[in-house]
């Protein structure tokens, strides 16, 4: 298991996919071409081939495959002021809302952060984390969203992006899926993948910090 591919943003960490073949491993990867408006994200393929041996495994190179997000298509884009978080089969779903006084909410929205995009986001978030120094503020993370604002049911996103710019921050979340992934492997494709965009949340840059810390809090001092 490695985890040596790189990713196009600094925030978000390299992806691996451990995937059983028979036939001989070839790199796929293509150079994004110009002039596209689509965020990419690089995916290092590491193929486990049957009945090889780890010196065959170490000479043969890793595959890449490249997640292609639409920009500007996001079906959620909202602010909140507030969150919460719980844990359910190793992923954390994140409640998002807007709440103005006295305990009036404009709005709600969730989505389950999956258990590998927390383990692969660890490093590069904690870092993002030092950067813009920890919160002081362990916060309230008790905050639920109404089960009416979740009629559409609670997305799952295994891609995120974590920004900012003065006191203001910002979280766009995506979803690739690991079939299309899988398949492209298997059929020898061009290497890209195409995600979809879930929701850009906006939100200040105290309350992301609260939010980083209170995801990692088993690992914060």
């Amino acid at each position: 298991h490695r985890r040596n591919g790189k990713s196009e943003n600094p925030i978000l960490p390299p992806f691996c996919f451990h995937v059983p073949s028979t036939k001989k491993q070839k790199n796929i990867w293509r150079k994004a071409s110009r002039g596209t408006k689509r965020a990419r994200h690089t995916l290092p393929l590491i193929v486990m081939a049957k009945e090889k041996s780890p010196k065959q495994l170490a000479e043969k190179p890793d595959r890449k495959v490249t997640i292609e997000i639409p920009q500007g298509q996001f079906p959620a884009v909202l602010y909140a002021n507030i969150f919460g978080i719980e844990s359910v089969d190793g992923h954390k779903i994140v409640h998002f809302g807007l709440m103005m006084p006295p305990a009036r909410l404009l709005s709600a929205w969730a989505c389950v952060f999956e258990g590998t995009l927390i383990e692969n986001s660890k490093e590069s978030w904690l870092k993002y984390l030092a950067e813009i120094e920890f919160s002081d503020h362990a916060g309230d993370t008790s905050f639920r969203c109404p089960p009416e604002k979740l009629a559409m049911g609670v997305p799952s996103a295994n891609l995120a992006e974590l920004t900012r710019n003065g006191d203001m921050a910002e979280i766009r979340l995506s979803v690739y899926s690991m079939g299309d992934v899988l398949n492209d492997r298997r059929e020898g494709k061009t290497g890209k993948i195409k995600g979809q965009p879930l929701a850009m949340i906006r939100l200040p840059l105290e309350l992301q910090r609260q939010l980083i810390a209170a995801i990692y809090s088993d690992l914060i001092p």
